[in-house]
């Protein structure tokens, strides 16, 4: 591939489809946008899923960006998401929402 663009990651994942010949496969990702882009369109939605510590370092970039910067803070901020990406009820999800 010459870069990660979608039409390269698009023809690297129908490339792995055809290999598989037919098994469904589960992506996990960094939500790189050409990731994003190309899963659904090969795989479909239904089996990507995204790696947690990157989804939560992208957060806590975010945070940051917006005056979260001491440590104390960013660990809370970590554990406040953690419980979230962790919830396994929608109640529980709520609550730490």
């Amino acid at each position: 591939m010459e870069s990660e663009n979608n039409d390269d990651w698009l023809w690297f994942l129908a490339m792995l489809h055809g290999c598989l010949g037919g098994l469904k496969l589960v992506t996990m990702s960094d939500r790189h946008k050409a990731l994003v882009y190309a899963v659904p369109r090969v795989f479909g939605l239904e089996n990507h899923s995204y790696y947690t510590v990157h989804v939560r370092e992208n957060f806590l970039g975010y945070v940051g960006k917006r005056g979260i910067r001491r440590n104390a803070s960013k660990d809370l901020v970590k554990e406040m998401f953690n419980q979230m990406a962790y919830a396994l009820t929608s109640t529980q999800y709520g609550q730490a929402l």
